[in-house]
């Protein structure tokens, strides 16, 4: 699996530097930055498949740190999943089964009725663990590696293209052509573009599966 140090590198590669060199102009700090923005932007196309208890005879619970969509919630008791509230008015407030859940305020589920005696389990999305030192491996898998780099170098690239903006580099125009204001900005939109084609080409993951 690869460590933080190994996406560094590859980032470092593709915006055009060479790791092995150690002399890159994108800072440690930057980088480190760019990748944990990464592991946010790939959630919506792969998650972390995670469950968590729920306790019995209960309709309110705090839902956990690390979630990022409720995707399930089985009820042990009765023996099915608990449909999700149509929070629209004239709508039925509760689904067929006489029960059903919503996420409000932020960061707490709820349910109309406690979910019984045995209790159950909520199926969720969860965020990726972000790295924070060069030895950290990864959690997120192997085959989004490459999507993600894309979204780091993206990042990276953005921040540089900003700091030249206000610099005034790219300001002089030539006379024969027309070149671009600013090529760090229009190569970050590409790879931001690499990005998306390589995320849609993900398998797609069925929802409160693991």
């Amino acid at each position: 699996m690869a460590n933080l140090e190994d996406i560094k590198a590859r980032v470092i590669f593709l915006l055009g530097d060479d790791p092995d060199e150690g002399d890159s102009s994108y800072t440690d700090d930057l980088l480190l930055d760019a990748v944990r923005a990464a592991h946010d932007a790939i959630l919506p196309y792969v998650w972390k498949p995670a469950t968590t208890a729920l306790a019995a005879d209960t309709s309110t619970f705090t839902l956990p740190s690390d979630l990022y969509e409720i995707q399930a919630v089985w009820n042990a008791s009765a023996g099915h999943f608990i449909d999700p509230a149509i929070l629209t008015p004239g709508e039925p407030s509760a689904s067929d089964t006489g029960n059903a859940w919503f996420e409000y305020p932020s960061g707490t589920l709820n349910l109309y009725n406690a979910i019984g005696s045995s209790g159950g389990t909520l199926y969720y999305a969860a965020t990726w663990s972000k790295p924070t030192i060069d030895a950290d491996v990864l959690e997120v898998p192997e085959y989004a590696l490459t999507g993600l780099t894309y979204y780091a170098a993206s990042y990276a690239t953005l921040y540089k293209a900003s700091s030249a903006a206000r610099l005034g580099n790219y300001k002089t125009r030539q006379d024969s052509g027309t070149p671009e204001d600013n090529p760090l900005l229009t190569y970050s939109t590409f790879l931001l573009k690499r990005f998306e084609y390589e995320m849609a080409r993900m398998p797609k993951i069925t929802k409160g599966m693991r």
